[in-house]
């Protein structure tokens, strides 16, 4: 995970982050989400209250 010095958006890269059936959370912008990463899908939640907005995901 690396913060783009051009946005302040956090960057994260799918395949760095997580592997087959590995659950990881991590902390962006102070914000709690979970990526879950299950055979071929690829699932990433925010507290509902929060806005997606604010990140940035490349592969």
């Amino acid at each position: 995970m690396k913060s783009d010095p051009e946005s302040s958006s956090t960057v994260i890269s799918l395949a760095d982050a997580v592997t087959d059936m590995e659950t990881k959370k991590m902390k962006i912008k102070n914000v709690e989400v979970k990526l879950i990463r299950h055979s071929f899908s690829l699932f990433l939640i925010i507290p509902p209250n929060k806005f997606a907005k604010y990140l940035t995901i490349v592969n």
